[in-house]
């Protein structure tokens, strides 16, 4: 019987179930902005390279 209250408390308990979601929160971020990355991959070159030109051209 014992078993069975402390397997209820343990499953009750809510610690670090905010931490869980934000690590969670923050992999999706991630995974969103590496998507982001690579399917605009040429076009971040292209304006980091026309950028890259006119600093050195000035």
């Amino acid at each position: 019987m014992r078993f069975i209250s402390t397997m209820r408390l343990w499953l009750k308990d809510e610690k670090g179930q905010a931490m869980s979601e934000y690590a969670l929160l923050l992999v999706l971020v991630a995974v969103a902005l590496i998507a982001t990355v690579i399917i605009f991959r040429n076009a971040l070159k292209a304006k980091f390279d026309a950028i890259t030109a006119a600093i050195v051209g000035a």
